[in-house]
């Protein structure tokens, strides 16, 4: 069973290959029955980690399942991560239907958002998706677990969900700088580069070429950035790829594992023709997206996150890193404590308080003696340079082994 990307699915393996494991077995009656915690959620939720959770199993469209879960408080569920996925999906299983999540673009089209406001960190798309087809825009949780943005009057169950914990919150944007030693051009939060649009390659080798100056193939997040992206791409001849593929299950994911929370796709779009396109690509007159043979060659654009951790930090004023003024500030320490001592030190040999032993030195060694250090070596005398050996044998030089 994985965990991590993957939590809770199952996968065989070598069975050589180490793993944790649990154990089960009978319970044994001896023992007192455990008692349930207390369940911190209103009547009719179910509690899971940070949220309370109610399925509707009536048919609902979008609006009207948003609406059900609106009247009692509540809002259409929102997913963080692959664990909160598996318990959706658990929810959705006892149904025997597909489901509503919150996840719409009904205010901006093709911009998907979650109805109760968090950030959208996380999706799960299935194969072909988001398709954004005519008159799609609302998601909903097929059967497989894999979510499909469909037509909004649809009618199916529905999940409700409130939060009781910390819920996800947007990162403040910070400032900082571009990758040095290319021409990057800065755009909101990132940095993007443009002139290898001139220098055509395959989606691996354009992908390889951009993690090689600090960066990932392009990402995209909004309509205004696929406008900025498509704005710079007017004078162009060739259409660009994007850091946009198809995973094992057939959804499409960005290359920096970033949440699919935007799509642009072209009329007919994704069509998967031959079952050989797993790449997208941009359309340089319309900036709508196609996908495509991997292997077919085009133009590219590169995508880098700004350096430094913003105005006002002690990275961004000096131009150290954090590790850097970390050993300067041991190495302070370290050098006030050695003149700490070095004086203790001093003070103690004025006042007679402390006697240094005499280190012992070839210059105070007895007439005669050898005149070393830490170890006698009988062959030299510091009053003799020569070296005397009585018994070549013994040492081999004779021509013989000892």
């Amino acid at each position: 069973m994985h965990w991590g990307g993957y939590g809770g699915y199952w996968n065989d393996h070598g069975c050589s290959n180490g793993a944790g494991y649990v154990c089960q077995g009978n319970r044994d009656p001896s023992f007192p029955e455990q008692t349930q915690a207390p369940n911190p959620c209103k009547s009719g939720y179910e509690f899971y980690w940070k949220g309370c959770y109610k399925v509707l199993s009536e048919d609902y469209s979008f609006n009207d399942g948003l609406s059900a879960c609106s009247a009692d408080g509540t809002s259409l569920v929102s997913i963080e991560d692959i664990y909160e996925q598996a318990y959706v999906e658990m929810l959705m299983l006892q149904t025997g239907k597909e489901v509503w999540i919150g996840l719409t673009d009904q205010k901006v089209e093709g911009e998907y958002d979650w109805t109760d406001e968090t950030p959208v960190i996380f999706t799960h798309w299935g194969d072909g998706e988001p398709s954004k087809d005519t008159g799609e825009g609302c998601v909903m949780m097929k059967q497989s677990g894999a979510w499909d943005d469909t037509t909004c009057n649809t009618k199916t169950a529905a999940v409700c969900k409130y939060w009781i914990g910390d819920r996800p919150t947007t990162p403040k944007p910070l400032g900082g700088t571009c990758p040095e030693g290319t021409e990057w051009r800065e755009y909101a939060n990132h940095c993007y580069k443009f002139d290898q649009i001139a220098n055509p390659k395959n989606w691996p080798e354009a992908s390889f070429e951009c993690s090689t100056i600090g960066g990932y193939l392009v990402t995209i997040g909004s309509q205004d950035e696929n406008d900025y992206i498509q704005n710079q791409l007017l004078s162009e001849t060739r259409n660009v790829w994007i850091g946009m593929t198809r995973n094992s299950a057939g959804g499409f994911v960005w290359v920096d594992e970033s949440a699919v929370s935007y799509s642009n796709w072209a009329t007919g779009e994704p069509n998967d023709q031959e079952s050989q396109e797993d790449c997208v690509e941009m359309y340089r007159s319309s900036g709508e997206w196609n996908d495509v043979d991997c292997y077919w060659t085009k133009g590219f654009v590169c995508k880098a996150n700004k350096e430094n951790v913003g105005e006002g930090s002690s990275e961004a004023s000096t131009g150290l890193s954090g590790g850097a003024i970390a050993g300067i500030v041991i190495g302070i320490i370290l050098l006030v404590l050695l003149v700490l001592v070095l004086v203790y030190v001093v003070i103690m040999q004025r006042d007679g308080r402390l006697n240094m032993p005499k280190m012992p030195s070839w210059r105070s060694s007895p007439k005669g003696g050898a005149g070393t250090v830490g170890f006698d070596n009988h062959l030299y005398s510091s009053e003799d340079p020569s070296v005397n050996i009585s018994d070549k044998a013994s040492f081999g030089l004779d021509g013989t082994h000892a």
